[in-house]
């Protein structure tokens, strides 16, 4: 027998130890497999998994009508099977994150004209987009000990049972037959790999399935997580010789209860708001009307509500937060009605077009948020994972805010989201409306690092600054990366909220496409705005902190416009533009305003320039970023001489910092370079800030300033 100790107990709570696949890298390695995956399974189990299966269905509760929530559903084979053997089950809905597994689940479920009782859903199992109380039984088969936490699974599963509702576990084990156990660890280590890879044509996955069986704690250990999960009458029913076991815990506080008026498993709306109940009308008429393409996006008015703080009560983990400089527009988006990231188009100019083509044929406000990193060419590293190249998303759901008032929209692509009617009904029955202000406090610091150290930072300058000498460029924007330790774990909302309080007159935004990383940040730079063929940019250089006093404040500032070497550093700016530009536009760049002008934000006060130009016809967004980005202001000048050296001198990925954020939607855009920003991994905060070397520059100095500019977080933090 296998002993768990507690210590491995502890590392399969959280089940990604070091040097093992992150969830990202899973769903991929399923989606691999998926179109092998039930006849693998058949092999895996040596035939028997179908009859484990069925065998599940004797643990149900004892009730009529059953709802059943099956997660890592796979291909819904234990969904089906709960549902044509139990004689319980009225309805079913399949959740997993790998979207081909999905399709096949789709296809299958349709091949058994069971689309009005059954359904699948792309969700995570650890953050599940469903109300409290919602389900009488929750299955999963094969899929818990893949989960990164296993114990945030766990309590979702309770959390989403109705009281007296079960969860049912069908999981791989060690049998406890010396004969048997010896037989089937040969079997699974050296001959399931073999078959596994010839099959799938994919050797990895069936070695790390492999190894997954046999490190995954079992029997009485396992039962000790679901006890901790809050889970009462917890049981491990071993089947065949024990080389599986079907675990079952019970939901406490008594017997069933649901909310008043609601129906297992339908998408209705118990004890909403009529702006929900008329949406939930738009939605089905328009699922069931006549296709067409585009996106048809509905938009009801709503009580007035913050968007951050509707954002922090709902449980779906893709969120997207944008909230224009001016502050007429915000908008909150949980969900993902379409996305185009680098696995679906790794070309950002095809996706642009792409997104630029649906927009065209859909309803007016529809926008992708989004962005990319800023070296487009380069290759991410592991902490910029989850982002890609470039990702841009068109949210399900959103609450907006405008001058005309508050909204909720949904956006619609009714040629591929007419099969996935009940899934967007039920996501409609989990938004949470409930109006109660969660905690926006922001959690403190523990401990800071820099890269480069500071040490470093004076020869990297002074690298630059011979560079410059010899004439190898003009200028060189260096960056450094201020990696904060944070007393919580996941609160980018709290931060953005507290960031709305004291970045006025900047772009705040923040892309969570995992419930663990979101990347945020609160830029005043403007890399460009289109309405139509109309085109507004800005050029913003050099740098002052903010004074203590008014006049101290008046002081630093005109010591900024005085200041030759920040007056050349800024006008290297506004040349790359007018260079950059001189293709796309019908005439010269007109300035709106004088040629440098101080722009004044909380910590810090900087020079701008705003221009403003009329598009030619063959101008769009592909040839507005390629041309624009990066510009001096955070790459150099001239552009193609600096990317290497950047990589190189500052010895970290900058992914999306410094690089285009914003949105695309029917004939307009906006793009904000995202500088002042942040990656927040778990409780890690990565803050990101650069400064312009040019001839005359002083380390110390640049040093400093971009202190001054990284000051706005730590007083969010202090």
């Amino acid at each position: 027998m296998v002993t768990v100790t507690k210590q491995s107990m502890a590392s399969n709570r959280s089940n990604s130890s070091a040097g093992g696949p992150s969830r990202n890298e899973v769903w991929k390695m399923f989606d691999r497999i998926a179109h092998r995956y039930d006849l693998l399974n058949r092999l895996l189990s040596m035939g028997r998994d179908v009859a484990w299966r069925k065998q599940v269905t004797s643990y149900l509760p004892k009730r009529e009508n059953l709802s059943v929530l099956d997660l890592a559903t796979g291909t819904a084979d234990l969904l089906i099977s709960v549902y044509e053997n139990s004689g319980q089950a009225s309805t079913g809905v399949g959740v997993d994150m790998a979207g081909k597994m999905l399709t096949l689940a789709r296809k299958k479920i349709a091949g058994k004209r069971l689309n009005s009782s059954l359904s699948v859903v792309k969700a995570d199992a650890t953050v599940l987009p469903f109300a409290d109380r919602s389900y009488d039984a929750v299955t999963i088969a094969f899929g818990i000990r893949n989960f990164t936490d296993v114990s945030a699974g766990l309590k979702e599963m309770h959390r989403v049972l109705n009281p007296g509702g079960k969860a049912l576990i069908l999981e791989f084990s060690l049998p406890q037959n010396w004969l048997v156990r010896t037989t089937y660890l040969l079997y699974f280590r050296f001959i399931l790999p073999v078959i596994g890879a010839l099959i799938s044509g994919d050797r990895y996955a069936y070695r790390y399935l492999n190894r997954t069986v046999e490190t995954f704690p079992y029997g009485a250990q396992f039962c000790e997580l679901l006890k901790e999960a809050g889970f009462e009458d917890v049981r491990a029913n071993p089947v065949t010789f024990g080389i599986a076991t079907i675990y079952e815990g019970t939901c406490p506080q008594g017997g069933f209860g649901r909310p008043t008026g609601s129906t297992p498993g339908k998408a209705t709306i118990p004890n909403v708001s009529e702006s929900q109940r008329l949406m939930h009308d738009r939605v089905k008429e328009v699922l069931t009307g006549t296709r067409r393409d585009g996106v048809t996006r509905i938009q009801v008015e709503i009580p007035r509500r913050d968007p951050l703080i509707w954002l922090s009560q709902q449980r779906i983990q893709e969120i997207t937060f944008w909230l224009d400089r001016e502050g007429g527009f915000e908008s909150a988006g949980v969900g993902m009605a379409d996305c185009f990231d680098t696995t679906r188009e790794p070309s950002l100019a095809n996706t642009l077009a792409a997104i630029d083509s649906i927009c065209a044929g859909s309803d007016v406000d529809v926008r992708y948020y989004g962005g990319s990193r800023f070296d487009v060419a380069g290759t991410a590293h592991s902490e910029w994972e989850e982002f890609g190249r470039h990702r841009f998303v068109l949210p399900r759901w959103e609450v907006v805010r405008t001058n005309e008032g508050w909204f909720l929209a949904c956006n619609l692509l009714s040629g591929e989201d007419a099969d996935c009617k009940e899934q967007i009904l039920l996501e409609l029955s989990s938004l949470n409306f409930d109006g109660v202000e969660e905690s926006t406090d922001t959690p403190s610091i523990i401990s800071r690092e820099e890269t480069p150290s500071r040490a470093r930072w004076q020869e990297i300058v002074r690298s630059a600054l011979d560079a410059i000498e010899r004439r190898d460029y003009q200028k060189i924007v260096l960056a450094r990366k201020t990696s904060l330790q944070l007393t919580e774990s996941d609160v980018p909302l709290s931060i953005m909220h507290s960031w709305r309080k004291r970045s006025k007159g900047c772009y705040l935004f923040c892309f969570r496409p995992q419930a663990s990383v979101a990347f945020i940040g609160a830029t005043p730079e403007r890399l460009y705005s289109r309405k139509g063929r109309d085109l507004y940019c800005e050029a913003l250089a050099g740098t002052r902190p903010r004074g203590p006093s008014d006049d101290e404040d008046k002081m630093l500032g005109e010591q900024l416009t005085a200041s030759e070497k920040d007056i050349r550093e800024h006008r290297l700016v506004v040349q790359s533009i007018e260079e950059s530009l001189s293709s796309l536009i019908e005439s010269r760049l007109a300035s709106e305003g004088p040629p440098e002008s101080l722009l004044k934000l909380e910590t810090v006060q900087h020079l701008v320039s705003r221009m403003k130009a009329s598009l030619s016809a063959s101008a769009n967004d592909t040839s507005l970023l390629a041309s624009l980005h990066p510009t001096a202001a955070v790459g150099g000048y001239p552009r193609d001489n600096v990317m290497a050296e950047i990589g190189k001198l500052e010895g970290f990925d900058r992914g999306w910092y410094s690089g285009p954020v914003g949105w695309i939607g029917r004939g307009e855009s906006e793009f904000a370079v995202a500088i002042r920003s942040a990656l927040l991994d778990k409780d890690m905060l990565n803050v990101y800030a650069g400064a312009g070397i040019v001839a005359g520059s002083d380390a110390e100095s640049e040093w400093y300033e971009i202190e001054a500019k990284i000051s706005g977080f730590l007083k969010v933090l202090a």
